[in-house]
């Protein structure tokens, strides 16, 4: 895990990968049957509870914030909460400064481009659970940042 370049292989080759399967799990577990609960999913009987909470009057209807502003960087933050001194501040600008670290999706976005323009599928399946594409990734990467 110390090899940042093998980091962002393992990231490309594998993200889409393990997204896919624990999607498949979630439809999986929210759709089987449950034999003490007359067959049902638990996807009816969170349905079921919720159609039954609405007749009772305790769902008040009110979804929560919308994504749009949950989504915001600064959604929870309390703008008139008093700051750090400004020393404090000054001291993590200056690290800041001082590191020049591009930001993680840049980098990863610059490593996803380098494997499109070397020829090499990263999200595609190999027969061999990505080892392959994973391998070559890192050979890839490893000499685009060498030249």
């Amino acid at each position: 895990m110390d090899n940042q370049v093998q980091c962002i292989a393992l990231f490309l080759v594998y993200h889409q990968r393990i997204q896919v399967s624990l999607n498949h799990t979630c439809n999986a577990w929210n759709n089987h049957k449950i034999q003490t609960a007359g067959n049902q999913s638990p996807l009816v009987l969170w349905e079921l509870s919720h159609l039954q909470a609405q007749q009772l009057g305790y769902w008040t209807g009110d979804p929560g914030d919308e994504v749009e502003m949950a989504s915001d960087p600064f959604y929870g933050c309390d703008g008139d909460a008093p700051l750090p001194p400004q020393e404090e501040l000054n001291d993590e600008i200056n690290y800041a400064a001082s590191q020049h670290r591009l930001d993680e999706e840049e980098i990863v976005e610059g490593a996803r481009n380098i494997l499109v323009e070397g020829g090499v599928p990263y999200h595609k399946e190999d027969g061999n659970w990505g080892i392959n594409t994973y391998l070559e990734a890192v050979k890839v990467l490893e000499a685009a940042i060498h030249s």
